[in-house]
């Protein structure tokens, strides 16, 4: 497991390999102190950043630790505060609209979530924050299905319990009271509620029945009479809840505040700039890459995480280079599917230019063919030229000199050894483990340097 503290939505700042089953909270309090240390080394102080977590971040140590320094939560839904603070929203139905805050394009299957807001202060660990109640109309869309398979659910479970109810037989009428009372009881507050009544049954003796009176009784024995009906207030109030979630922030909203402030919308913004580091997870556990390396050692897996985090980095710098560039020049670049985008991103850059050919004639090199219109809108993105390709770096002209004089300096001793060598084999041949040793100098010709240096 890895986990990252990332800037401007999704660039890397720092990152590290975690045991796979350590607690998420204990995680965001050591990335909490690790960044302390991060910005003490900037100079600057950690209140001058905005914090931005998921839910596993609301912790007693983790608010105590984060102090006054600005941050933004998501408030977990099983605190009882998430559930009165929803419940006083519906209440109050005093909402503001915030509309839509989609960065990509729409479509018919897919339209872009309208967000409305409620705010109000709740108090956690006993100290007083902003909850901002939330309403997505993709939310509520997404868990009313939810609630419609539940509502099935529940209708076929009371359906079952009111057949098997209706085919027992009791006795005595007290015992057909109880179960009643136990079966309105197990399914009282639910989606679906039942009523019923006690049914008497009688069985009759085999002859007629005299002229001048009833007809004997033999038996009578009592079942249940029961219907099922739905419970529309807890129905709709579900259904109300479905698209609802909280923010906790302690920013401030004056903007006459010492300390910068956000508005709700700011918030709700800020928030769902997480999207892009949970994309960041996805780009380090490619099971492509991952799946298929198994590694023994610790240390060998850090270095894996940080071969990782620096693909990641360069991958991140270059689709936020893009985006920067085509907003400021307003460049025409297109998707996979040839569409026009406004936010490329790494994938389809290199998707566009992995049919590149490179051919090299001695030094010089050339591309197979042409670049198109469309790699080279996407290469001024980048803020390069088409000459990357074929240009090589030329080094300047100190690291000229040096390189000269070293070739200079081995061609020296290159002579002087091969000097050395030559007066050597004009003597007689002495015993050495050396192949050239056992030939006679007459039969000798170009001495091979590199077989008696390895001798």
């Amino acid at each position: 497991m890895m986990s990252l503290l990332c800037v401007e939505g999704n660039i890397p700042l720092a990152g590290k390999v975690q045991d796979g089953n350590a607690a998420d909270t204990q995680l965001n309090n050591e990335e909490l102190e690790r960044l302390s240390r991060l910005i003490k080394a900037t100079g600057r102080e950690r209140k001058d950043f905005l914090f931005i977590a998921d839910c596993k971040f609301v912790t007693k140590v983790n608010l105590e630790l984060m102090g006054n320094d600005p941050f933004i939560t998501r408030l977990p839904a099983s605190y009882k505060a998430h559930s009165e603070a929803v419940d006083a929203a519906l209440k109050a139905d005093k909402w503001k609209t915030i509309g839509t805050l989609n960065q990509t394009t729409t479509s018919s299957n897919r339209p872009a979530a309208e967000y409305k807001v409620n705010e109000q202060e709740i108090e956690l660990y006993g100290k007083k924050y902003r909850a901002i109640v939330v309403h997505s109309s993709s939310h509520d869309k997404r868990r009313t299905k939810r609630i419609e398979r539940e509502i099935r659910e529940a209708a076929a479970k009371i359906s079952a319990a009111c057949k098997q109810g209706h085919k027992d037989r009791y006795q005595c009428q007290d015992d057909a009271k109880e179960s009643l009372k136990k079966l309105k009881q197990d399914y009282q507050g639910g989606l679906w509620e039942v009523t019923g009544e006690i049914e008497e049954i009688k069985v009759y003796g085999p002859r007629r029945p005299p002229a001048n009176g009833p007809k004997k009784v033999k038996s009578i024995s009592y079942r249940l009479k029961l219907q099922r009906h739905q419970n529309t207030q807890r129905i709709s109030k579900n259904k109300e809840r479905a698209g609802c979630f909280a923010l906790l922030t302690n920013t401030t909203t004056d903007p006459e505040s010492q300390e910068k402030s956000y508005s709700a919308r700011d918030c709700l913004a800020n928030y769902k700039g997480q999207y892009g580091v949970e994309r960041n997870f996805s780009f380090l556990k490619v099971p492509l890459i991952v799946n298929n390396i198994f590694l023994k050692k610790p240390e060998r897996i850090n270095a894996l995480g940080m071969i990782m985090m620096l693909s990641l980095l360069v991958w991140s710098l270059m689709e936020r280079t893009m985006r920067r560039t085509q907003a400021e020049k307003d460049l025409k670049l297109q998707d996979i599917d040839r569409k026009p985008t406004k936010r490329p991103t790494s994938f389809i850059m290199i998707h566009k230019f992995r049919g590149i050919l490179v051919m090299r004639r001695g030094r010089e090199r050339c591309l197979a063919r042409p670049l198109s219109y469309e790699q080279g809108q996407y290469l001024i993105a980048l803020g390069l030229k088409g000459a990357i390709f074929t240009s090589t770096p030329n080094p300047p002209n100190k690291n000229i000199e040096i390189l000269e004089n070293l070739r200079l300096e081995a061609l020296q001793a290159q002579d002087e050894f091969e000097k050395k060598i030559a007066s050597s084999l004009s003597s007689a041949p002495t015993k050495c483990s050396c192949a050239f040793s056992r030939i006679p100098p007459s039969q000798m010709k170009t001495p091979h340097t590199c077989s008696l240096m390895v001798c």
